[in-house]
């Protein structure tokens, strides 16, 4: 499930599950994600997937060159 709110925020749930809960089963995870986005206070400014070469550390730089 890939959700896109309107405020910007983007958030990506993956089960390895069958949905149980059916048709009401992404109005579930959703409500889950409100109610844990409430109760911050504030998000975290860094893109954990906007990684440049200069934040990757020397074991990620030796494993590529083992390729």
């Amino acid at each position: 499930m890939l959700k896109c709110q309107k405020d910007g925020l983007t958030w990506v749930f993956l089960a390895n599950t069958s949905s149980w809960k059916g048709a009401r089963f992404p109005r579930i995870i959703e409500g889950m994600f409100n109610k844990a986005f409430s109760g911050m206070d504030s998000l975290p400014q860094r893109d954990l997937f906007d990684v440049t070469s200069d934040e990757m550390s020397e074991t990620d730089l030796q494993s590529e060159g083992e390729e």
